[in-house]
């Protein structure tokens, strides 16, 4: 069933059965099947987004790994988009990127992109963003 364009009303001219069946409820059962198929398409899984943050935190070293869980089970592993929100010296020069993914966890590996630069993180927080799309 598609969306019709509604009649124009015209004073003092009746308004038939079949014109309402066909300009009010039709194109309501239109729009009802147009928001249930949406509200199916989030139920099923088909478009999910997570985001968090996590703290990370090591001693003297060039890179670092930890598992960070998305406390949610994508139906295949989503991408993964990395920030690292701290703006002090020990984070300068270093990058983050998610280098194994899963339905429901990511490897953060964050490292210097300095040759033979270590640093230590005391509790430096990564923003994350998890996007799913089939």
């Amino acid at each position: 069933m598609a969306w019709l364009a509604p009649m124009t009303a015209v004073a003092n001219e009746p308004f038939a059965a079949s014109q309402f069946n066909t300009y009010v409820r039709d194109n309501l059962m239109h729009l009802k099947t147009l928001a249930d198929s949406t509200e199916a398409y989030a139920e099923d899984n088909r478009a999910w987004s997570r985001i968090g943050s996590v703290s990370v935190s090591f001693s003297d070293q060039d890179a670092h790994t930890q598992t960070v869980p998305f406390g949610f089970t994508f139906p295949s592993a989503p991408r993964v988009f990395l920030n690292i929100r701290n703006a002090s010296a020990a984070a300068a020069r270093w990058d983050a990127r998610a280098d194994v993914l899963d339905v429901d966890s990511f490897r953060l590996f964050v490292y210097s992109n300095q040759a033979g630069s270590t640093s230590s993180w005391p509790g430096v927080t990564v923003d994350w963003l998890a996007v799913y799309r089939p």
